[in-house]
């Protein structure tokens, strides 16, 4: 949004603002400074820790993969499957507990996420309607 047709210079801000009357260049530069730093924080606040989640959840798929394709290499190719079966249901009851571990640790933190993204994203298009 462009400044007031009657600034010469016509400051432009680097996101649609409400109308400011802008008077001085510092106002501006502090207005900007603002309004730049809003790309680093959300990018930080919300995909950081998406990210760091997905990649939680895709080594615990992937360690129930290998534990599968071990079982079943221990059951087709074994004749004495007891001992290594002993060893997997041991690995299979860790995984379980790892899976609840991060289930309780991640639960409202993973709820704060989504309310907040959801917020985030109706209020912006709010504003984007509005404004």
């Amino acid at each position: 949004m462009a400044t007031k047709e009657n600034n010469s210079m016509g400051y432009q801000f680097p996101y649609r603002t409400l109308d400011v009357d802008i008077k001085d260049v510092r106002i501006y530069a502090l207005i900007c400074t603002c309004q730049i730093m809003y790309i680093p924080s959300i990018l930080f606040g919300y995909v950081g820790f998406d990210c760091m989640f997905v990649n939680l959840s895709i080594q615990v798929i992937a360690q129930f993969a290998i534990l599968s394709c071990k079982v079943k290499t221990e059951l087709n190719y074994s004749k004495n499957y007891h001992e290594g079966m002993k060893k997997l249901v041991l690995r299979h009851y860790r995984l379980i507990r790892l899976t609840e571990e991060l289930e309780n640790n991640f639960n409202f933190p993973i709820m704060q996420q989504l309310m907040g993204s959801t917020m985030h994203i109706c209020f912006s298009g709010y504003y984007v309607l509005m404004v």
